[in-house]
């Protein structure tokens, strides 16, 4: 990091931090001075100046081995430099798309935990239920079997089990064990009333693979529908649940009444009484609710509770609500880092990108009307509720414009002629990440407060207003994507994904780290 600053010889500068710095009171002295003139306090430094912060770039792909980025392995090894470094006047935080899906792997071991107890108690719940430990295995092998067929195609068909998906098994395998259930007690009261296990299999098809494959199918089709929202993790987990569905079928209502013809119940299932097929008396009380008058009255409250949810359901906020990652506890590690940032620096974790598409111009960021433009959406953007603050290469500009002529805050303005606009060419450098060369693109980072869903649809809004009134020649503004981002403007390589570490060495003091710029689109 370097500062530059006019002084009455001209232009002079150097990096932050001197090549021989020497941990003394006039060291630190000249490096809080220089840190002053940077321009990086509330981006790269915190607003009280205790803190500071370190960005990775991540490779998504190893140059040395070509395999691809372990999420999992970055994570754990920036642990390893956080236990390391971190000291009693040193405080880490880190975050970043690398960090948050580490925790949710983290996380994995507790939901597959979580599986096995689960399945423990169905097993136990179900032989209490059939008292047939052929049953119980049988129901639990059925059900289990759909998962472990949809685990084996996902890979051949180019899928995977997403962390944020990875519950998606689990749904099948409780549908699963309702439909066996389901196919093994009919089968069950068939066979202790006195018909064969071949007739007591024909029949319990009979009754059921009709309604069961309607409702395993009408399941699939929910599935399909979550299909049409536009993102991709969420068409792979419909893809995911929807082809576990379809493979029930022929499990369940195949593969289960084949096996069942040829299944023999111990004694201990045999000596159970059969199921008693008259009217139970609380159900029976409770069906008095069909008759017109009870009918007419429970109408009523139903109508009065539709009423109240269609009131209450207006003041549902449809995004994530709080700050951070919803995907983990509001008090986990990574939240209460994220948080801490925020509070400390002047941008947000979240930013939502515009990008400008210009034509016909060889030098875009050197024509008038398209800086200009871009001044004016950077200065609308600012006066919007939750954004916190506008990056673009029109305000760069205008810095430079004033450095250019003796730190004059008069001179920081858009000049109106090419030549004058080259006062602040360094500013459209691509290195700066706000522009490509040409400034054939030109990225506008707006940082948000939040990503909670009124502050997106707000910011959103307010976008595509500008992009509806401006007329600009030669120049498109297009809406690209919302990010948990990273707390300063994004490099040339800001598609990769990022991390960012913040030693803070006060007593009580802090360290953060960026969140990524590109993976995980919101």
């Amino acid at each position: 990091m370097r500062y530059i600053e006019v002084t009455e010889e001209g232009f002079n500068g150097d990096v932050v931090i001197p090549a021989r710095f020497e941990t003394t009171k006039e060291g630190l002295n000249q490096v809080r001075e220089n840190v002053g003139k940077s321009g990086v306090v509330g981006r790269l430094v915190a607003n009280d100046l205790k803190s500071a912060l370190v960005q990775a770039d991540l490779l998504e792909v190893s140059p040395e081995t070509g395999e691809k980025l372990d999420y999992a392995e970055v994570a754990s090894r920036l642990e390893a430099i956080r236990a390391e470094f971190a000291k009693d006047n040193i405080d880490i935080q880190i975050v970043g798309f690398a960090k948050v899906m580490g925790d949710v792997m983290e996380g994995l071991f507790t939901v597959v935990m979580f599986f096995v107890v689960a399945f423990v108690i169905t097993s136990l719940l179900l032989w209490l239920y059939s008292r047939s430990l052929k049953l119980t295995v049988l129901a639990i092998a059925v059900a289990l079997l759909p998962v472990i067929w949809l685990l084996g195609i996902l890979p051949l068909i180019g899928y995977g089990i997403d962390p944020m998906s990875v519950l998606v098994p689990f749904l099948i395998f409780s549908i699963g064990v309702s439909h066996a259930v389901q196919m093994t007690n009919a089968w069950k009261q068939d066979v202790l009333s006195g018909e064969t296990a071949m007739e007591a299999a024909e029949g319990a098809f009979r009754k059921l693979a009709i309604p069961g494959i309607m409702a395993l199918l009408a399941n699939a089709l929910g599935f399909l529908v979550i299909m049409v929202i536009d993102i991709p993790i969420v068409h792979e987990l419909g893809l995911t649940a929807c082809l576990g569905v379809a493979l029930m079928i022929m499990t369940n209502k195949m593969f289960m009444p084949i096996i069942l013809s040829h299944l023999h119940l111990e004694r201990m299932a045999l000596d159970q009484p059969v199921e008693n097929k008259s009217k139970h008396p609380t159900w029976w009380k409770v069906s008095a609710l069909s008759e017109p008058r009870p009918a007419l009255v429970t109408f009523a409250v139903m109508l009065v509770l539709l009423a109240a949810a269609t009131y209450y359901s207006r003041q549902l906020q449809t995004g994530d609500i709080g700050s951070g990652v919803p995907e983990l506890r509001a008090d986990s590690r990574y939240n209460k880092d994220n948080d801490r940032i925020i509070s400390n620096y002047s941008i947000g974790m979240d930013v939502l990108s515009v990008y400008v598409e210009t034509r016909n111009l060889d030098e875009a960021c050197l024509n008038w009307e398209v800086m200009n433009a871009v001044e004016r959406f950077d200065f609308r953007m600012r006066g919007v509720d939750g954004v916190q603050s506008v990056s673009s290469v029109a305000g760069m500009a205008k810095l430079y414009a004033a450095g250019n002529n003796e730190a004059n805050p008069r001179w920081a303005a858009l000049q109106r002629s090419e030549a004058a606009l080259r006062t602040g060419g360094r500013a459209a450098n691509p290195e700066n990440g706000l522009n490509s060369h040409g400034c054939k693109t030109i990225h506008i980072a707006i940082y948000l407060t939040d990503h909670q869903g009124p502050t997106l649809k707000h910011v959103v809004d307010e976008v595509q207003k500008f992009i509806a009134e401006d007329k600009t020649a030669n120049a498109t503004f297009r809406l690209a994507a919302a990010t948990r981002a990273s707390p300063s403007p994004p490099t040339r390589r800001s598609r990769r994904p990022r991390c960012r570490c913040w030693p803070r060495s006060s007593r009580r003091s802090r360290c953060c780290a960026g969140s990524p710029s590109a993976p995980g689109v919101r």
